[in-house]
């Protein structure tokens, strides 16, 4: 557990430095809404895979957002995130 956050010391303090820059209006996000949404279906997509013992097909978000029900046990579901269009 130390290891981690002993390893990615320097980078969790830039972050914070510059959340804190972007709260101050001294900087604009270097991130958005789709890049989390993204991290979050890939978390979920890993998480699935672990419980199922199964690759998950993590799709772009545009593809992502046009997932339907699956017609046939055949066909290619994407993961996106709880509560995703």
């Amino acid at each position: 557990y130390d290891f981690f956050l002993e390893r990615y010391a320097d980078a969790y303090r830039a972050e914070l430095a510059h959340f804190l820059d972007v709260c101050g209006g001294r900087a604009e996000p270097l991130v958005g809404i789709e890049d989390g949404r993204q991290a979050l279906a890939l978390a979920e997509a890993a998480i699935e895979s672990a419980r199922s013992g199964r690759a998950v097909r993590v799709c772009s978000p545009r593809a992502a957002n046009r997932v339907r029900r699956p017609r046939t046990a055949r066909a290619t579901r994407c993961a996106r995130p709880a509560g995703g269009r």
